[in-house]
């Protein structure tokens, strides 16, 4: 299929695969732009499938290995994102009054952001964390996939978009940016967050080792990383339609790195990664999480 990005045709098969429900998801790599995807991409039912109810009780981040589930985390988070709103977003946006998410899981982002005065809006595709947003912070947040859904009400009345954890499970990211300019009020700002696992140098070293020695590697999570992204493809996306494009990496300390298999590989991972966090500090390059921020232009005839 062509590149979601740069429209591309031709891609290279990468050394790593998901196995979900007996069928095999194979890593692709654009050859013009570094683009990654997963091919073939999962079908809308097998998405509603994967972020059932499961997903936010045991299937995200790994976190039943620690003994907490997505909810305890969230709740964990409260204080954090509300000085990510103050530091980060009004300090970018002092006028911001509303705030829309994009994947607001169970609304604890969108709570946080209430306390601090926004008006809020969002949509999510799971309805048990609707459901769940509904009883624990009375937030209303439409159900429903952010590529399909009905949007028409929200248009152009949001100051800030907020995405955080989403476009690696999108099946058409350039899609969504679009939705997310038509969402925006003009000059307003666009917030993404995504990992870059194959942004590091761990996983840039681990690819073509694995290709020269003739082996692949099945990742012991579900399909539910679509795209993957590097500092550049996430500026060249967002590029093509906002302006003042910044992109802010970091790198997990080596410590708190997810040990997953607790194999060979991972440790390996864990000392790569104790280069990789200062280096990424000093040069903003080769972080495993980034954060975007961009601006739809004041005036449309720049779009």
């Amino acid at each position: 299929m062509p590149c979601n990005l740069c429209h591309h045709t031709v891609a290279e098969t990468l050394p790593f695969h998901y196995l979900w429900r007996g069928k095999r998801f194979e890593g692709q790599r654009c050859t013009c732009c570094g683009l990654i995807w997963l091919d073939p991409l999962p079908t809308e039912a097998e998405l509603a499938t994967l972020y059932d109810e499961d997903y936010f009780a045991d299937g995200l981040h790994g976190l039943d290995r620690i003994g907490s589930d997505y909810e305890k985390w969230a709740d964990s988070t409260r204080d954090s994102a509300r000085t990510f709103l103050r530091r980060e977003i009004r300090s970018r946006h002092p006028a911001a009054r509303a705030l829309y998410e994009i994947g607001a899981a169970m609304g604890h982002f969108l709570a946080a952001a209430r306390e601090d005065g926004f008006t809020t809006g969002g949509i999510e595709i799971s309805a048990t964390a609707v459901e769940k947003a509904r009883q624990k912070f009375g937030l209303k947040i439409q159900c429903g996939n952010i590529e399909i859904a009905d949007l028409a009400t929200a248009a152009g009345s949001w100051d800030v978009v907020y995405a955080g954890d989403v476009f690696e499970h999108l099946r058409d990211p350039s899609g969504v940016i679009a939705r997310i300019d038509t969402l925006l009020a003009p000059g307003g700002l666009v917030v993404i967050r995504v990992p870059g696992t194959f942004n590091l140098l761990a996983t840039r070293l681990a690819v073509p080792l694995l290709k020269l020695a003739g082996r692949e590697k099945q990742l012991p999570d579900n399909p539910y990383h679509l795209y993957e992204y590097t500092g550049t493809t996430i500026r060249r996306m967002l590029e093509r339609r906002f302006e003042h494009v910044e992109v802010i990496q970091q790198a997990t300390p080596p410590q708190r790195l997810s040990r997953k298999t607790g194999s060979l590989d991972y440790w390996v991972k864990i000392m790569l990664q104790a280069v990789n966090y200062p280096l990424t500090s000093v040069t903003n390059r080769f972080g495993d999480r980034m954060t975007v921020y961009a601006r739809k232009p004041s005036d449309p005839d720049r779009t």
